[in-house]
């Protein structure tokens, strides 16, 4: 698979996920489907760029999981923030920008936290070469989806 071609498809899903919170028609099912591609594509990313050994392989996938696994529920309170943003867009008050803006920064934490987390136990088992680079993978791929949901996203009037 062309890596160009998966971020591209990450971003374009990012941007209709964010066309599916601003029209909540079937919401969830539109997430689910596009979380279920979204984690896919992001399997596929990681295992063309990482090119583990059968060894590394073995003690990373798992770990993974655990990882995407409370990931989902960052991402959940993401969506409802998104949510939360589009219901008051037209009518934000000072106070509800600043509620949001805190939930924001709170989101951005537990984000870094549970990488730093997992950071140190990927470190136990793999070398930390390998874990830098996951990292790297895995943040240029949010990031390229962070961009297309902050572009899509309407600044507070």
């Amino acid at each position: 698979m062309n890596t160009r071609f998966a971020v591209v498809w990450l971003s374009v899903s990012a941007v209709l996920l964010t066309t599916a919170v601003a029209y909540p028609a079937d919401l969830n099912s539109e997430i689910e489907l596009l979380r279920s591609d979204v984690r896919a594509q992001k399997v596929a990313i990681i295992t063309q760029e990482m090119h583990y050994t059968d060894a590394q392989s073995a003690a990373f996938w798992p770990m993974y999981k655990k990882y995407e696994g409370e990931l989902t529920k960052i991402f959940d309170d993401r969506i409802a923030l998104l949510k939360d943003y589009a219901a008051n867009y037209e009518k934000m008050s000072d106070a509800k920008a600043k509620e949001l803006l805190e939930k924001v920064f709170q989101l951005e934490d537990r984000t870094t936290g549970l990488q730093r987390k997992y950071a140190g136990q990927m470190g136990t088992v793999l070398p930390a070469k390998i874990v830098t680079r996951f990292f790297q993978v895995e943040r240029r791929m949010n990031r390229l989806i962070d961009l297309q949901i902050s572009a899509a996203v309407p600044l507070v009037k």
